[in-house]
């Protein structure tokens, strides 16, 4: 009697409840029964002002759900599942607390109905939908929020405006949900039932506000890329290319979901994110250690053409752009000497600062001119080192990106050259500001040298 109608042990079990008084463990009972369909709106309509009275046991109404999973046939187990996540999305929030308090909600990873062919083959759907609500459960344990219930908007916890690192912490939880989703892989011919075709309605609403906060947090980790340490740009790389892989399962959920007629507005329109981007990001991260003082030469060399032809308009370099070897080797040359010549400066000036020093109008107290260290060269690291000019900000959508790359690529590496740029700045003006000597007052019992006279000092 399976599959045809409400069975005489859903009567009885109904009934039972009745007596019993339990108002909730009889609507769980009607929702789940043995007919082939969907749960009844009436039932799941009750269910859900159920989650938002006060006076009614949570935990206990989870407890029916997943008591319900436990029956033989794949009918009343995937009813029970859509329940479950129906009452997650349109019901109190409490109830989805109450079933992330359970350290497993189901457990149907072995579920199979060999009662029959269409048993046997939607019993692999029931063990994946299974496990998306696991997943659902989890991620709410792990950070006390729902994904599907946050608001896009600036204000407050959004993936638009999180920090690095609870960037870095929250984007790994929010992929194992998606990716336990986009598994449910579930093609139009599939979708001949009522109960599945309601599951796959459901697990699309999720799919949409997840990949919207994915979409975020995608945007909001390139735009801190290139602030990051080299272990945080190691997991934003990482996650990225995440990203991309999971992005055909995402376009294929979207396009099933159009094949059954689902409103095609809320469907996203797909673009690939361009090779360069990723070759960029990939390049920064193997480099991160000395590629600034490159791009900066690099830009001082351009620049320093550009102004040679007459050429008014200055803009910025990009990484991707081709060096000649020549060029390379003159510029790496050029460093090496400005490197060593800085050296010596610095070690002359230590050693002259740990002899006797100078009294206050420069004269040295031993007779002799104190030594000052040679200046760096500014003509050709304070040329380099120049406010670049005004570019536009990264694009907030990522999937508007320009398909040849070089408009977001450029943008992108125009914001980490100016930052850049800046760090350098400071530290070749701390390097060009002479250190003054300390004056050691000499020990009274063991004099080094005679004190001057004032008309020593004068000469």
């Amino acid at each position: 009697m399976s599959g045809h109608g409400q069975t005489l042990g859903d009567r009885l079990a109904a009934a039972r409840h009745v007596i019993d008084g339990s108002t909730v463990n009889k609507a769980v009972v009607k929702a789940t029964t043995h007919e082939v369909g969907g749960p009844k709106k009436k039932h799941l309509d009750y269910l859900v002002q159920l989650t938002g009275a006060p006076n009614v046991n949570l935990p206990e109404l989870a407890n029916q759900i997943v008591e319900r999973t436990r029956n033989s046939s794949w009918v009343v187990v995937f009813k029970a599942l859509v329940t479950c996540q129906h009452l997650m999305i349109y019901g109190n929030e409490r109830f989805l607390h109450s079933c992330a308090s359970r350290l497993q909600l189901f457990s149907l990873q072995d579920f199979n109905d060999r009662s029959n062919g269409q048993g046997y083959e939607m019993s692999a759907y029931v063990r994946r939908y299974a496990r998306y609500l696991n997943e659902k459960s989890a991620s709410y344990r792990s950070l006390a929020y729902d994904f599907t219930r946050m608001r896009r908007s600036s204000d407050g916890q959004s993936f638009k405006t999180m920090n690095t690192e609870t960037l870095l912490k929250t984007v790994p939880v929010l992929e194992q949900q998606l990716c336990a989703l986009i598994d449910f892989d579930a093609n139009s011919e599939v979708l001949n039932n009522a109960i599945i075709k309601g599951a796959f309605i459901l697990l699309f609403k999720d799919l949409v506000r997840l990949f919207a906060c994915y979409h975020d947090g995608i945007i909001n980790l390139l735009d801190k890329y290139f602030e990051m340490k080299k272990a945080q740009c190691k997991k934003g790389l990482d996650i990225y290319d995440r990203y991309l892989e999971r992005m055909d399962k995402v376009q294929q959920f979207f396009k099933v979901a159009e094949k059954i007629g689902l409103d095609q507005g809320d469907t996203p329109d797909f673009k690939s994110a361009p090779a360069s981007l990723r070759d960029a990001l990939k390049e920064y991260y193997e480099s991160i250690d000395g590629m600034s003082l490159y791009y900066i030469t690099i830009l001082f060399f351009r620049k320093k053409k550009a102004q040679k032809r007459g050429c008014k308009k200055s803009g910025t370099v990009s990484p991707t752009t081709p060096v000649s070897q020549s060029e390379r080797d003159r510029v790496i040359e050029q460093e090496k000497k400005l490197y060593e010549q800085f050296s010596k400066n610095k070690q002359s000036h230590s050693l002259n600062a740990s002899h006797p020093v100078s009294s206050s109008n420069g004269v040295s107290l031993m007779g002799s001119q104190p030594a000052t260290p040679a200046a760096i060269p500014a003509g050709s690291v304070s040329q380099a080192i120049q406010k670049p000019a005004e570019m536009k900000p990264v694009t907030n959508d990522l999937l508007d990106l320009d398909m040849s790359g070089q408009n977001t690529l450029n943008n992108l590496m125009a914001v980490h050259t100016a930052q850049q740029q800046q760090q350098n700045q400071n530290i070749m003006a701390q390097f060009n500001q002479p250190a003054a000597a300390k004056y050691v007052e000499p020990a009274a019992a063991q004099p080094v040298y005679d004190k001057p006279n004032a008309t020593d000092l004068s000469t």
